[in-house]
């Protein structure tokens, strides 16, 4: 790939912050974990599923906006409090995003009924997401036509990748293990949550075949997803999510 178009892929590319429970590689992330207890702000009640209201969610993570907002160079993310996320095992577009202060929080177990995933702290990095087929043509169409064409001509073999150096000497061993991703662009196992012209943005991809969530197979995802204006606004109970496969 000449200098040249390189450059002009990497203009388009955002930086995101892959997250895994792994201590050995990447750098604690404040009081980020999986699982555990909700940090409600007081007065909330628990989240449920809004196609089907009678289902509540289970918490997915806590992560700690004094330590990953920094990490966004785009400043878009608070840089206090927390984000809690709920999801729902199963393939199901069933998801949840409450904002806290960890200072006032009502530290809150699920319902009965409602599985508690065992709580483990969270390990992250910063890396830069360059955007997949799907997304480039809708940013940069020219751009995504000459790719195509250098693709169908065998001069070029294009993927989605992220950009980080390995943690453990091993790249193929930390994209297994970082298999959670905020910010920047993910790896859509179908087709992207973005579209058109309206600015919006990846808030956690949540990924299957881990310990806490299985979303009806292996390789299946969790796209939680909020439009610019509302993170701008700190709405984020309009963020909304949905489950891919493979």
């Amino acid at each position: 790939m000449g200098t040249s178009l390189a450059e002009r892929i990497t203009a388009f590319a955002h930086t995101g912050v892959e997250m895994c429970t792994n201590s050995d590689i990447g750098e604690p992330l404040g009081i980020s974990r999986f699982g555990g207890d909700a940090l409600l702000p007081p007065g909330t009640g628990w989240p449920y599923d809004y196609k089907h209201p009678e289902i509540p969610l289970e918490p997915a993570m806590v992560v700690d906006l004094a330590v990953v907002g920094p990490m966004h160079p785009d400043g878009l993310l608070p840089h206090h409090g927390v984000l809690n996320f709920f999801a729902k095992s199963g393939y199901s577009c069933g998801a949840k995003v409450m904002h806290a202060d960890p200072a006032t929080a009502v530290t809150t177990s699920p319902p009965e009924g409602v599985q508690r995933h065992a709580e483990e702290a969270l390990n992250g990095r910063t890396v830069l997401t360059a955007p997949g087929d799907e997304d480039l043509e809708r940013l940069a169409p020219d751009l995504a036509q000459e790719l195509e064409d250098l693709e169908l001509s065998g001069q070029l073999n294009y993927a989605h990748k992220s950009i980080a150096e390995s943690d453990s000497g091993d790249p193929k061993k930390d994209e297994r293990f970082f298999g959670h991703l905020m910010g920047g662009f993910p790896s859509w196992q179908q087709a992207t949550m973005f579209h058109g012209t309206e600015k919006a943005h990846l808030l956690l991809e949540l990924s299957g075949g881990n310990r806490h969530f299985d979303f009806g197979g292996p390789s299946n995802s969790l796209y939680i997803v909020i439009k610019e204006q509302d993170l701008r606004a700190g709405d984020f109970d309009k963020a909304y999510g949905a489950t891919q496969c493979r």
